[in-house]
């Protein structure tokens, strides 16, 4: 299993990466998916919104773009920037706390990547109990 966590442009020091490795692997592995390399790139809103205009011709702030690259679908290989400042500004909004919201993010792009989407009502609705689902196991096994 092979999940990098890097930073750019942020002082963010993510804590039990060893509980997130394994609750993703876990996620993948139960839709029958294999993780090839999966490598999340925690940055600030500079580099979000860089990333997004070049990318995605978006011109503004979000808190997650990913970017699947493999070519077998049942592998999950991607690169997942999250924007940090725009998540603890979530966090804020949300009343939640910042860990928990982090955390959530990080899940949110593997939901993408193993079928989740969030277009519609509903799929929203599926996506937000998905999230909370994983979240609640991975704070359990901490």
């Amino acid at each position: 299993m092979n999940i990098l966590f890097y930073t750019q442009r942020v002082n963010y020091l993510l804590r039990n990466k060893k509980t997130i490795r394994t609750t993703i692997a876990r996620m993948c592995s139960e839709k029958g998916y294999t993780i090839g390399c999966i490598n999340y790139i925690l940055c600030s809103k500079s580099i979000i919104k860089q990333t997004n205009i070049k990318y995605l011709n978006h011109r503004y702030y979000t808190d997650i773009i990913t970017f699947p690259l493999s070519e077998d679908p049942q592998i999950i290989t991607a690169d997942i920037f999250i924007c940090i400042p725009v998540i603890l500004e979530n966090a804020q909004h949300y009343q939640t706390s910042a860990y928990s919201e982090v955390i959530r993010v990080l899940f949110h792009g593997i939901l993408h990547m193993i079928g989740y989407d969030d277009h519609s009502p509903a799929d929203q609705i599926a996506m937000r109990a998905a999230e909370d689902y994983w979240l609640a196991q991975f704070f359990n096994a901490l």
